[in-house]
């Protein structure tokens, strides 16, 4: 019983909500979508709700998977370290953070809460560098710390290589800068429960 998953937690909540309107997105219009991506900042078709309302869009099931996915892993531990109102502007900065960076070097409109999710991965920077996890099904464990800044360098190469994947490079980098200095700011005021990993 000790170790029982509270559902109640705020990261269940934003992956219902993230599910759900994924699901709904399936049967809506192009014409109803697009209004509400990320649009850069400059664009005329631009609009203050588009950094928070894009958060929540996803382009088709694998990218929507694969951000639950570390959500769950990354979310689950920090809100039980930093609580959850702190977890809860930790995801916003870290979403906005992306938006805000990307739409400044992109010019395509950007959806997903991988800016978001980048941050809670960076935020791991501070609050478990040392812990050591698995890899899939490898026989390794390696630190967080070695993990997360891997990550954060392919972003950086891949962005910079602006090779058009498609993929949002600019704005996961922007959301893991978010994140950490989010963090960084936590640990400055003591509201950080130090070694918390379920």
């Amino acid at each position: 019983m000790k170790n029982k998953i509270n559902l109640n937690l705020f990261i269940f909540k934003i992956l219902i909500l993230n599910t759900s309107l994924f699901i709904l997105s399936l049967f809506l219009s192009p014409e109803n979508l697009i209004p509400m991506f990320g649009f850069p900042i400059f664009s005329e078709q631009f609009s203050l709700i588009q950094p928070f309302t894009s958060m929540f869009l996803h382009g088709d099931f694998q990218h929507l998977f694969f951000n639950m996915l570390m959500l769950f892993i990354f979310g689950y531990n920090i809100e039980y370290s930093i609580g959850t109102k702190n977890t809860v502007i930790l995801y916003l900065i870290s979403g906005l953070g992306g938006w805000f960076l990307s739409s400044l070097i992109q010019v395509n409109p950007s959806i997903g809460s991988s800016g978001a999710i980048s941050g809670i991965m960076a935020s791991t920077l501070i609050l478990f560098p040392e812990k050591k996890i698995s890899i899939l099904f490898l026989p390794i464990r390696l630190k967080l710390k070695w993990l997360v800044l891997f990550y954060f360098v392919v972003e950086l190469y891949k962005g910079f290589s602006f090779k058009g994947d498609g993929i949002s490079h600019f704005g996961h980098i922007g959301g893991f800068i978010g994140g950490y200095l989010h963090c960084l700011y936590l640990k400055s005021k003591n509201k950080i429960k130090f070694g918390f990993w379920k």
